[in-house]
């Protein structure tokens, strides 16, 4: 379930698109504005995952405070299981990746690749790296 808040920047719906172009056939994208605050009251968010049947979601906003911001997270049960708050300041589209005409295929598989020793030493980012 890919969402976003009550204001969005270009940057984020970009990425927003792209995450969706990547699991297209098992994936929702919102292109509404949505009055849901994940850090304050969940319930709404939950209730989205309830009524779509998604036990993972995205949604992104951007502020003043917390400009171009990314939350992932999951439900289990259709009750918030956990979130992680991303601020993106570089994104490139899918679409800047062709060369010669041909470019990524929706059908490929993504790829993260988590790499340096705070992955595996520092215990924050050791959760960031298991739902993704």
């Amino acid at each position: 379930l890919l969402a976003r808040g009550q204001k969005s920047s270009a940057l984020v719906n970009a990425l927003l698109r792209d995450l969706y172009m990547l699991k297209k056939p098992r994936a929702l994208h919102f292109t509404r504005h949505n009055a849901v605050h994940p850090w304050e009251d969940p319930s709404p968010l939950e209730f989205l995952c309830q009524k779509n049947d998604a036990s993972l979601f995205g949604f992104g906003t951007h502020s003043k405070k917390r400009p171009h911001n990314l939350v992932l997270g999951r439900t289990f049960d259709h009750k918030l299981l956990d979130m992680y708050e991303f601020g993106v300041e570089s994104f490139h589209a899918m679409a800047a990746f062709v060369k010669g005409g041909i470019g990524a295929s929706v059908e490929s598989k993504p790829m993260m690749l988590f790499h340096g020793d705070g992955w595996d030493h520092v215990p924050q980012l050791s959760e960031v790296r298991s739902p993704l």
